[in-house]
């Protein structure tokens, strides 16, 4: 995983190697940022870093592969005006930057380096714009600007839909940050004012403003961010009478306590501090960094839901030269593409996936287990017990897996960082769709599929010596009976879930 953080002094961009500690700094870009760097994203795939300064060409955008690449060439068409904010949208097919001039937002497709820039929007940002998110389906877009509605979003669809309808309450002040919350359920605004951040449900349009938290974060929000899973929620506020200038909460949806502040933002507290980023390290979440006024202007605090701030990770041997805009993580969007690997290994072994109801004892394989420090070793020695396996049953709410034994230990490595995992009858008592997460400490969530069928089909296809289906014709009085229970996908190979669910059914 690597560090990003820009600022309004030369060199503009410095990304640090990160291994739950500050690495030595990658060397400095051939081509430097257009000036002062206001706002930092990666690309989802780690291949690209795009940074948003206040100078021409407004956004530049090298190729990243641990280390900067040569410069993308500039869009044919430029932002309007200073670059503040900038985020590539998921599947890195379009990038969007955000400036001090109109149109306030300019959306350029993306295919490793820029591509034609899409039409504005019908109903453009009303001032300067200063943050920019897109959701994670990708099918909006967020804009915080200066003057009302401080807030506004578009749907997406391959360019801008029309505009959606402003929220009911409005924003306090200049909306100065937004972000979607990693499960698109929520959107969170920190804006000028008190107070200094808004959160309401999103569904394809703002819902009801979420109660303020019972101990606000100081006024004049600068900045927000979500922690994977939407367990907590960050803001952080500029100005030189509030100290930390930090606030975090648990988020359930809805604000929880806050979390004792940090310490060590900045070294001098009786300065005050302004702090002008703050983003987790999501997927992994166990990691808080925060850009801020004053030496070292970049701190990383550990993260741990529940008991919140650890104790300040050491600062880099080379310092931002100067206070941190923002910051951006990468390394993480790994996870994305786990499923998808996975899926495509067990398609080539059918067996695994289909399980026998109310039958205990059945092992399959999972994984291979990541690292969530370093997204590459495979973890060997991980303790799995039952509370972190999530078992949902045709997308029911997910229970904890059965346990099995009075160690509570589920699964056991088999080879090269993968699992097996053993259900029971208990885990297997419905026909139908089940999906498995398995998130455990030291590393990256895993998921599975896997259906359970009536014993007698199972029996059918899988015991030693079964017929099978391709020998209907021969099948005694019993694979009759087996035929009559199937849906004619399955015999014919074109199997579809939700046809042969007979929820509840037993044999």
């Amino acid at each position: 995983m690597d560090l990003a953080v820009v600022f309004i002094s030369s060199p503009y961009v410095i990304v640090y190697p990160w291994t739950g500690s500050f690495g030595v700094k990658y060397s400095d870009p051939a081509t430097l940022p257009g000036g002062p760097s206001y706002g930092v994203a990666f690309s989802h795939a780690g291949d690209a870093i795009a940074v948003a300064h206040s100078l021409t060409p407004a956004i530049t955008v090298y190729p990243w592969s641990a280390g900067f690449g040569a410069k993308y060439s500039n869009p044919a068409t430029l932002p309007g005006g200073a670059g503040l904010g900038v985020d590539f949208r998921p599947g890195d097919d379009a990038i969007a930057v955000v400036s001090n001039n109109t149109p306030y937002i300019d959306v350029y497709a993306w295919s490793a380096g820029f591509g034609t820039k899409y039409s504005d929007p019908a109903t453009l940002p009303p001032d300067v714009s200063r943050g920019v998110s897109w959701s994670p389906s990708g099918d909006a877009i967020a804009v915080a600007h200066d003057s009302s509605p401080y807030i506004s979003v578009y749907p997406w669809n391959a360019g801008f839909g029309a505009k959606y309808s402003d929220p009911a309450t409005l924003l306090s002040g200049n909306g100065t940050g937004v972000k979607f919350s990693p499960s698109g359920t929520s959107i969170g605004i920190s804006n000028i004012g008190d107070p200094s951040v808004s959160i309401y449900p999103w569904s394809a349009g703002f819902g009801t403003r979420y109660t303020d938290a019972a101990v606000p974060p100081d006024p004049n929000g600068s900045a927000i961010d979500f922690r994977v899973g939407d367990t907590s929620t960050t803001i952080g506020s500029l100005g030189v009478f509030f100290y930390p200038g930090i606030a975090a909460y648990p988020w359930s949806p809805g604000f929880g306590t806050r979390y004792d502040d940090p310490i060590g933002i900045p070294s001098d507290p009786e300065a005050g501090s302004s702090v002008f980023a703050v983003a987790w390290n999501n997927p992994v979440g166990d990691s808080l960094a925060i850009g801020h006024s004053g030496s070292p202007f970049i701190s990383v605090y550990p993260w741990s839901d529940g008991s919140g701030f650890g104790t300040k990770v050491s600062d880099p041997s080379v310092l931002p030269s100067f206070d941190v805009h923002g910051i951006a993580w990468t390394g993480g969007e790994v996870v994305e593409f786990f499923p998808w690997l996975y899926y495509a290994r067990q398609e080539h072994d059918p067996m695994s996936h289909f399980l026998r109801q109310s039958t205990k004892d059945q092992r399959r394989s999972l994984g291979p287990f990541v690292s969530s420090t370093d997204f590459k070793t495979l973890q060997t020695a991980l303790t799995i017990t039952s509370a972190d396996v999530k078992i949902s049953l045709d997308g029911d709410t997910a229970v904890s897996k059965h346990s099995l034994l009075s160690t509570d230990i589920v699964a056991t490595h088999v080879i090269n960082g993968v699992y097996g995992l053993t259900f029971d009858e208990i885990d297997t008592a419905e026909v139908g769709e089940i999906d498995i997460s398995i998130i455990v400490t030291g590393a990256l969530v895993v998921w599975d599929k896997f259906f359970v069928v009536e014993e007698v089909v199972y029996d059918a296809l899988f015991i030693p010596g079964a017929l099978g289906f391709a020998n209907a014709a021969r099948a005694d009085a019993d694979l009759t009976e087996v035929l009559r229970r199937l849906p004619e996908e399955l015999i014919g190979g074109r199997m579809q879930t939700y046809r042969y669910k007979n929820k509840g059914q037993r044999t």
